[in-house]
């Protein structure tokens, strides 16, 4: 059971930032991201892979990938975001789609654990985002959540 000191969510949202940085770093097309607010959450932790408390918090972001013309460069991009992450040390657990305008990317950062993806959409749009692991909200244990 891990009731043990966590990073707090501030250092997860910017673990969060930083693995998608290093997944953007020298892509060419260069996307701008643009934040896609809906898909931004910090809810609880359900169903703990650790075992650990219930009470923990996971933290996700989602940024839409623009300014790259729609659906030819994907696959390019795709390739890019794979090399950049294996270079980093992650690990690139599933993909589908690959070579084609709807790459679906899986990721695990290493040595956090934090699930990345990398989406196309039924229209040509790309779209990336993270997740953490579950964490304490403050970073020790204790304490109910706030979830605003």
């Amino acid at each position: 059971m891990s009731d043990k000191p966590t990073i707090n969510q501030d250092q997860a949202e910017a673990r969060i930032d930083e693995l998608i940085a290093e997944a953007m770093k020298g892509l060419d097309p260069k996307p701008r991201l643009e934040r896609f607010e809906e898909h931004d959450l910090l809810r609880r932790c359900l169903d703990p892979a650790d075992g650990g408390s219930e009470d923990r918090v996971v933290v996700s972001k989602r940024y839409w990938l623009e300014d790259i013309p729609k659906k030819e460069p994907n696959a390019q991009i795709a390739e890019q975001v794979i090399a950049n992450m294996k270079k980093a040390g992650h690990s690139v657990f599933s993909t589908n789609g690959l070579g084609t305008d709807k790459p679906e990317i899986f990721i695990a950062s290493r040595p956090d654990d934090f699930r990345m993806s990398l989406i196309g959409s039924a229209d040509g749009s790309l779209s990336i985002g993270a997740t953490s692991p579950c964490v304490w909200q403050g970073g020790t244990p204790g304490g109910e959540p706030t979830l605003d």
